[in-house]
């Protein structure tokens, strides 16, 4: 496994969470979100 798991806490809309999320499956972010 590579790169760093992500936890996320969030409140409102998720727009801050789909922008990790699409960041990771871009590569932009070398890790994946674990845990919401």
């Amino acid at each position: 496994m590579t790169g760093i798991r992500i936890a996320v806490l969030a409140s409102g809309s998720g727009t801050d969470l789909q922008s990790v999320i699409d960041a990771c499956e871009a590569g932009r972010i070398d890790g994946r979100v674990v845990v919401v």
